[in-house]
């Protein structure tokens, strides 16, 4: 990388130097995993000396980057922050990624004395804490324009009459410092394969241990699937790796695929005294917005459960596919609440017949079913519904099921009233009752939600274009609706 000698650090310059940092973070983890696999020192001797003349130069642009842009008079940065401040907040960082760089080389360096042996945990800690460094603590500029001719109105069609806005989720280009948050009291599980393109796994845990330092943080994933490498890179940032056998039964949808992960790493956490929450989430999605768990603890101490079958209320995410008029059908993609609550919604061994898979003749019409009943999706038709009516759509509904149907009423019906549903039940309006009661719907918007699949990595689908109806407000009003018991 190019010193520069301008005012300026964009974010092409950013990644660049990460790019960097990724090499030597390679470098030195691969000597840990060396030593630990018995390797003696002699046979990492010009490795090691490789990685401190790395370190070494790096140490040099670290420092040239950040005197030469964010510790003089910078009318760019003055617009953020104001550069007195800025500068003395950089020279603090400078000063302990400094620190932290030196103390790299003299473990390294200390290698060829045998009795002095470096503590491979010691070092994994100070990569991950310039890990988070070089991600989080310098701000970088965004671009501001792209040559050529880029029309987004004529890509969507001049025709539509619909407005298109790009939506920037600051991730490398960031012009305000991330907050930090002290909490012990809440884990992060995030299940799934691991999505390792643009490290796309790896950069969500190094955010959300960025924000919170003190939470656990578990990667529930498939054995054989990550290098040794790659759980060393997480050990680095702290994060626990789970690697779960894949069932021999992946269920429809891959519905016992989901469970497996979920609580394996569920079983981790629940052997620690000081957490109460957890969240669930998934390796392919991603929280941008900073205060994500800060917010859906005060949602939660905010509104109670009604009765005294459950520790809290589980949050859910409203919107996308979470509807209102087909039962019990909230997102699986995020759970959040109490650890035993939690726990408890996903102790599911078995799946009935009636639960489809998404491909095939019964998956498709089941879904065309849903689609077919999304467009009235809202809130007063649904009210406005005669119980009659209501309890056709619900009869309707509930011949088959999907995975987040499945999951849900199977929480409710084992955990909350300990009957089995049939489908002669008015099941809308006790999965009403379900969402008045136990849940709480948070809207993906607020929480910005990004999941890196299918259209949804470059489109925003908000709660307007969304299938399912039933949002925050949406709850909200539910809430206060004397027809729901």
């Amino acid at each position: 990388m190019e010193q520069n000698s301008k005012n300026h650090y964009s974010v092409e310059e950013k990644n660049k130097m990460i790019a960097i940092w990724n090499g030597i973070e390679q470098d030195i983890i691969g000597i840990a995993c060396n030593l630990e696999d018995g390797q003696a020192y002699e046979t990492q001797k010009e490795a090691v000396a490789m990685a401190v003349n790395k370190l070494t130069s790096f140490a040099k642009l670290i420092n040239h980057t950040i005197c030469s842009i964010y510790m003089q008079d910078y009318i760019p940065v003055k617009l953020i922050m104001g550069s007195e401040y800025l500068g003395e907040y950089m020279s603090v960082v400078l000063k302990k990624t400094i620190a932290t760089i030196m103390s790299l080389i003299e473990q390294l360096s200390s290698m060829d004395r045998t009795e002095n042996m470096p503590d491979t945990r010691r070092l994994l800690s100070m990569v991950g804490e310039i890990s988070l460094t070089v991600r989080f603590d310098i701000l970088a500029t965004s671009r501001d324009f792209l040559e050529g001719d880029i029309d987004l109105f004529k890509a969507w069609g001049e025709d539509q009459y619909d407005y298109h806005q790009m939506r920037s989720l600051w991730e490398r280009s960031i012009r305000r410092f991330l907050p930090q948050y002290d909490l012990d009291d809440t884990a992060i599980v995030m299940q799934g394969p691991v999505l390792f393109e643009r490290d796309f796994t790896y950069e969500s845990l190094a955010r959300y241990r960025k924000i919170y330092p003190r939470i656990m943080l578990v990667l529930s994933t498939w054995e054989g699937t990550v290098s040794k490498f790659f759980k060393k890179r997480l050990e680095a940032i702290e994060v626990i790796v789970v690697e779960n056998k894949k069932p021999e039964d992946a269920g429809p949808s891959n519905v016992m695929m989901q469970l497996a992960s979920t609580n394996g790493g569920l079983a981790i956490v629940k052997g620690i005294p000081n957490i109460k929450y957890v969240l669930k989430t998934r390796t392919d999605q991603r929280f941008l917005l900073p205060d994500f768990i800060v917010y859906m603890k005060n949602m939660l101490g905010q509104y109670p459960p009604a009765g005294n079958e459950v520790k809290c209320r589980i949050a859910f995410l409203g919107g996308l596919n979470s509807l209102l008029l087909f039962p019990f059908r909230v997102t699986d993609f995020m759970t959040f609440g109490d650890i035993d609550d939690i726990c408890n919604f996903y102790d599911i061994t078995e799946y009935p017949q009636k639960l489809v898979k998404s491909s095939g003749e019964d998956g498709s019409k089941h879904y065309l079913k849903m689609l077919g009943v999304s467009s009235l999706d809202n809130y007063f038709y649904a009210a406005g519904l005669s119980n009659e009516k209501r309890k056709i759509i619900s009869k309707d509904m509930c011949k088959t099921m999907d995975p987040e149907s499945f999951l849900t009423s199977h929480y409710y019906e084992h955990f909350i009233t300990g009957k089995t549903l049939s489908e002669e039940d008015d099941q809308l309006l006790q999965y009403w009752s379900f969402l008045k009661k136990y849940a709480v719907i948070l809207d993906a918007d607020y929480l910005v939600f990004y999941w890196h699949k299918y259209s949804h990595r470059y489109i925003s689908i908000n709660n307007l274009m969304s299938d399912g109806g039933l949002t925050h407000g949406v709850w909200l009003s539910m809430l206060n609706d004397s027809k729901i018991e």
